[in-house]
């Protein structure tokens, strides 16, 4: 856990309410689906069906609260059109 700092240090969530250009559906070249959501301050993620992954937003960026995991939004959060997930040592770049 500790070569991959995990978990990470706590750190406080930027508490603001999310542009609701991040929420549609992306996906990557090969075909994954990924569809993103919002509910005020909070983010969350469902790859090809498979359970829901929960974001929350901080200094750094959008951060998974229950897998290493966190995302980016392209060129920004006001106008997203792109995506990169980065989990476990992988880089996933989704396209809405």
């Amino acid at each position: 856990a500790r070569e991959y700092d995990w978990p990470r240090p706590a750190t406080k969530p930027i508490v603001q309410p999310l542009p609701a250009a991040i929420e549609g559906t992306y996906r990557t070249e090969r075909g994954i689906v990924c569809e993103v959501t919002i509910d005020g301050t909070t983010l969350t993620l469902r790859l090809n069906k498979q359970s829901p992954i929960v974001f929350m937003l901080q200094e750094a960026g959008f951060v998974s609260i229950s897998v290493n995991a966190s995302l980016q939004f392209l060129p920004s959060m006001a106008a997203a059109t792109a995506m990169v997930l980065k989990q476990a040592g992988q880089t996933f770049r989704f396209e809405k």
